[in-house]
């Protein structure tokens, strides 16, 4: 990882969301996942001075789940686990909110979308929003903590990669809530998504293995030695290796100061390409083409180039490609700890026959459909 001050925003309506339409079919598929018919890149509208009786503005510490919640309870409906579940994905839906777990203060929250399908009337939905508006008291809210959105709603990626981190030693059990209350609110940060900032970490260090290295980079995103590099930057210049020292939860605060360092806030809201070329050289952010040449050195993982052809420039399409395959392929080939890489030349013969029920299973678990199963060249 580079530190460039090359690196100025071009101000350009040509912004790729996600990889434009090279990343269709993935976004349609995680759409599928999360349960969510809405356009993903659509986000709740700001605040306005006054809102409607069917409609919440958002304060500090809340969350669709407790939103959810309350709702229920200020109408005297069945406010259960289950119910409160099924009410906070009907909020996300009719709100449009890819990221459930990423709701920010000041946002407006229509309470109208709980209508579909519920029997919700207009006095209910006042009576609900007086009691959100109510303050909490000390005992409620010590009796009542504050839930979060249940998992299965978003960040499928990032859950995936949290259970294998857990089973592989990165992470140990007890860490893991910490450490998925960190990831998100790091891309939070730089209006990311966590499964984004999972999917990077899947690439550079197997999904969070703090000992990582290649004797050059160190940790969960690689910080790099040598002058101007990533662990200079997060204050390791003389004594790079010794963030393998660190665990998880540490590093994950060298990622966000590194991300600090190299203006990723500029990036805001930073897409997949934007967080990896941040690690690979932020100077490349700047290219917006998704088929231009990104000017990346050195060799990258195959996976990165046009058609794994390392004879051809990484472009912004390349890279995303890549990131997913190779997030899929981690994902859907977990083994056990020590094993070697290993790596599917094409998905056909007797070795592919073996996989495929496998990925198959995987990408209908996780991303809603097959739309993986035909890909080939997988670096696991």
């Amino acid at each position: 990882m580079k530190i460039s001050t090359e690196f100025s925003p071009k101000t350009t309506a040509l912004r790729v969301d996600q990889g434009g339409t090279a990343n269709a079919d993935f976004k349609k598929a995680m759409q599928r996942a999360l349960g969510n018919t809405a356009n993903p890149a659509v986000t709740a509208k700001p605040a306005a001075a006054t809102v409607s009786p069917q409609q919440y503005t958002v304060r500090p510490g809340d969350n669709l789940f407790l939103i959810a919640r309350r709702v229920l309870e200020g109408q005297g409906a069945d406010a259960s686990d289950q119910a409160t579940t099924r009410a906070a994905t009907q909020l996300a839906r009719g709100n449009s909110l890819a990221n459930p777990d990423l709701i920010l203060s000041g946002q407006v929250i229509d309470l109208g979308a709980l209508g579909k399908g519920d029997r919700v009337t207009s006095n209910a939905r006042t009576d609900a929003l007086a009691s959100l508006a109510a303050p909490v008291s000390s005992k409620a809210a010590a009796t009542k903590p504050i839930q979060p959105v249940p998992k299965a709603l978003a960040n499928p990626i990032m859950e995936k990669m949290l259970d294998r981190a857990v089973s592989l030693q990165y992470i140990g059990a007890s860490e893991k809530d910490a450490v998925r209350s960190k990831i998100i609110a790091i891309s939070s940060e730089y209006q990311a998504k966590p499964d984004d900032l999972a999917t990077v970490m899947l690439m550079e260090s197997d999904g969070m293995n703090p000992k990582a290295n290649n004797g050059h980079c160190y940790g969960v995103i690689q910080f790099c030695d040598g002058p101007n590099r990533g662990a200079a930057s997060v204050g390791y210049a003389g004594n790079p290796k010794d963030i393998l020292k660190l665990g998880v939860m540490s590093q994950l605060d060298l990622v966000k100061k590194y991300f600090d360092e190299t203006g990723l806030k500029k990036m805001a809201p930073a897409t997949l390409e934007d967080l990896y070329l941040t690690v690979l050289r932020p100077a490349s952010r700047a290219e917006r083409d998704p088929s231009a040449n990104l000017q990346i050195p050195g060799n990258q993982a195959v996976a990165l180039y046009p058609g794994n052809d390392r004879n051809l420039p990484i472009t912004r399409k390349s890279l995303l490609a890549g990131l997913q395959q190779n997030a899929l392929g981690k994902l859907a080939m977990e083994g056990s700890r020590g094993a070697p890489p290993m790596r599917v030349a094409s998905l056909s013969g007797a070795g592919a026959e073996a996989i495929k029920p496998r990925l198959a299973d995987f990408v209908g678990r996780v991303y809603g459909d097959d739309t993986g199963t035909g890909k080939t060249d997988y670096d696991l």
